[in-house]
């Protein structure tokens, strides 16, 4: 999003905010007025996006700007304070240089339950929105073709099922995520609503995730269920690639992809000789007391006999690995749109295994690290707000190089500026 004095005064004034929006002329910095005194924010910083989202709060009677309010929750959680009451506390006890450096009049701030009542009235697209502007900015030069991959799934926040509890064999999810595995970021979030079956839930808001991805350049990696046509051809139609798990939710494709990597392929397919095109790779991992082998075999020659949009190779990958002595074995099957001159198999190898660093590095840190599936929070839109901050917290961790995110949180916990920092917060000299 482009930021120019005039759209952000019109953005202020639809809002109704209760204090003007001004532009330094010259300065890459945003001057917010608030009750509390005069807040001059980078332009780019995540506090200078929140002031474009809509406040639900009525004019008369707003004691604290929202912009404070959303950077005070964000910085908590930085700093190991996980919760709304925490934050609150948390921010009670900050230095006057640290609350001013927030909006806040030193000494003066708010309870709990104004942190409670606001953002769950917030609209959680436009958090996304501010989510995606500040982390998946336009690049300054193009991306070469397949060079990140960005893993698209579903999150489900277990500690809500307990105030909505849904019908026997549903599963339903809460979130949509697009996480880069190169970047560790989280470039878009969508809400879900949190009473559909799971499949249903992840299909029908995958479009809308989707859609804010910049995907040139890139590669969506997801398990089966996002193997389908349309969703395919909206990467492609934007730029992107794929690279997708095939199972029995496509059986036909399934069964012509078996079928080539199956003994004998030449002769079911009519070859007098095996097929030209068959590479392989495989990699070895010894660590946590087993060893895991994962052997990739791909070609093309099966991809002009696919009816796919733009499928160029399809691959078969045999993981083994041996546990306490007992030896196991899984095999997948894929497709891809990257042709083999822009991804051999070793990339479509890193490429397949990178899209579970949204489990390790996203999913298992929310729950984990920040707390997500315990939390009480389930009013309104409260919990897809805070979902969303803590995408925000894991983001701006490994952005700034880290990827502990857990230590980097007690880290701040005990150097709270240091987190102001990292927003962009500007803190008065000999704070």
């Amino acid at each position: 999003m482009q930021y120019t004095e005039s759209n952000l005064a019109l953005a202020a004034q639809h809002d109704g905010l209760p204090f003007p929006l001004v532009l330094a002329h010259y300065t890459p910095t945003l001057t917010v007025h608030l009750p509390s005194g005069t807040l001059t924010l980078p332009l780019q910083s995540l506090p200078a996006l929140f002031t474009t989202i809509p406040d639900p709060r009525q004019p008369r009677g707003r004691r604290f700007a929202l912009v404070s309010l959303l950077s005070a929750t964000l910085a908590a959680l930085l700093c190991n304070h996980l919760s709304q009451l925490a934050a609150a506390q948390w921010l009670a006890d900050l230095s006057p240089a640290a609350q001013a450096a927030l909006g806040f009049r030193p000494g003066v701030t708010p309870h709990q339950s104004t942190f409670n009542r606001t953002l769950r009235r917030l609209d959680p697209a436009a958090l996304a929105a501010a989510l995606h502007d500040f982390f998946d900015p336009p690049p300054s030069s193009p991306r070469p073709r397949g060079s990140q991959g960005v893993g698209c799934d579903g999150k489900a926040q277990r500690a809500r099922f307990h105030y909505t509890p849904l019908a026997p064999g549903m599963a339903s999810v809460h979130e949509l995520s697009a996480f880069c595995a190169e970047l560790g970021i989280v470039l878009a979030a969508c809400a879900v609503s949190g009473t559909e079956e799971k499949a249903a839930a992840e299909l029908n808001s995958a479009p809308t995730l989707l859609a804010q991805v910049k995907w040139a350049g890139r590669v969506l990696t997801g398990d089966a269920l996002w193997c389908q046509r349309s969703l395919c051809a909206q990467v492609v139609a934007a730029g992107g690639d794929y690279l997708l798990t095939v199972k029995a939710n496509q059986g036909h494709l399934l069964d012509q992809v078996q079928a080539w990597f199956a003994p004998h392929a030449a002769r079911r397919y009519g070859f007098a000789e095996p097929p030209e095109d068959r590479r392989e790779t495989a990699t070895r991992d010894d660590g946590h007391g087993r060893c895991e082998i994962r052997y990739l075999c791909a070609t093309e020659d099966l991809a002009a006999g696919l009816d796919w949009p733009q499928v160029a190779q399809v691959f078969m990958v045999i993981r083994t690995w041996e546990c306490k002595g007992a030896v196991k074995q899984e095999i997948h099957w894929g497709i891809t749109s990257l042709p083999a001159g822009v991804a051999d198999v070793a990339r479509l190898l890193e490429l397949r295994r990178g899209h579970w660093r949204i489990e390790n590095s996203l999913h298992y840190v929310k729950d984990q690290t920040l707390g997500e599936d315990a939390s009480q929070i389930h009013k309104e839109q409260g919990p897809a707000i805070m979902s969303l901050l803590r995408d925000m917290v894991v983001s701006l961790v490994h952005q700034a190089g880290s990827h502990q995110v857990a230590a980097r949180l007690r880290y701040y916990s005990r150097h709270p500026m240091e987190a102001l920092t990292l927003l962009g917060l500007p803190l008065a000299e000999n704070a």
